[in-house]
């Protein structure tokens, strides 16, 4: 059996929210190594405190935009760039070599 549209659109949620928690993962650690808290590192970014906590959060729930992710990335020192690739999809050792964004093995079917 194929893979229909709804099969194709659940898989691709579950890698975009593998994806933000990745994100929200590497965020996370590169406060606590920085010793700050979601209420500083808020306040450097220019973003509200629950915008933090979103995207730290073990469940995200919503859409990542790249100019959150940049102004946070850029208080913590973190590499803007690959974070970046790895919401738009892009496999880190791909980043830069203008390849098409994976989604992991399709040929295995549903999930």
């Amino acid at each position: 059996m194929g893979w229909t549209r709804r099969d194709f659109a659940a898989k691709l949620e579950r890698v975009c929210e593998e994806r933000r928690l990745r994100i929200g993962a590497e965020i996370k650690r590169g406060r606590l190594l920085r010793g700050l808290t979601q209420e500083e590192l808020a306040h450097r970014a220019g973003v509200s405190v629950k915008t933090i906590q979103r995207i730290e959060s073990p469940r995200p729930r919503h859409d990542l935009r790249a100019s959150t992710i940049r102004k946070v990335a850029a208080v913590l020192g973190l590499d803007t760039t690959a974070l970046l690739v790895l919401l738009y999809g892009y496999d880190n050792g791909n980043a830069g070599r203008g390849e098409i964004p994976s989604l992991g093995n399709l040929d295995d079917g549903p999930m």
